[in-house]
């Protein structure tokens, strides 16, 4: 009888990839694929705007500093960042009218 084991780093990436599955199909029900058009400038990205749902807070900051800032300097499409609970928006994704191009899913809920 061999004496295998499954190691800790081994299980934790069995359980990232299965989390990371589980994730897509709310990731693709969240965002129509059409494009929003926002009322303003028109820039490299001509005046559109993607809708991304994230928890705020402090952690929201950070990624407005770290990533949609400089995603709109890059593209010139505008983040507009929508704190939006968890069942208000498995409700809208359920209705095929989400508010939101984006999840953040920080998979705390």
């Amino acid at each position: 009888m061999s004496d295998s084991k499954i190691g800790r780093r081994a299980l934790l990436r069995g359980a990232g990839g299965l989390a990371a599955l589980a994730a897509v199909p709310a990731i693709a029900a969240c965002g129509t694929g059409t494009s929003r058009t926002a009322g303003g400038s028109g820039g490299k990205g001509g005046g559109k705007t993607v809708v991304v749902r994230d928890s705020g807070g402090a952690y929201g900051a950070a990624l407005q500093k770290a990533i949609y800032t400089p995603f709109t300097q890059e593209t010139g499409i505008a983040v507009k960042v929508l704190n939006l609970d968890d069942a208000p928006l498995l409700a809208q994704i359920k209705q095929g009218r989400p508010q939101c191009d984006l999840i953040n899913n920080s998979m705390m809920s």
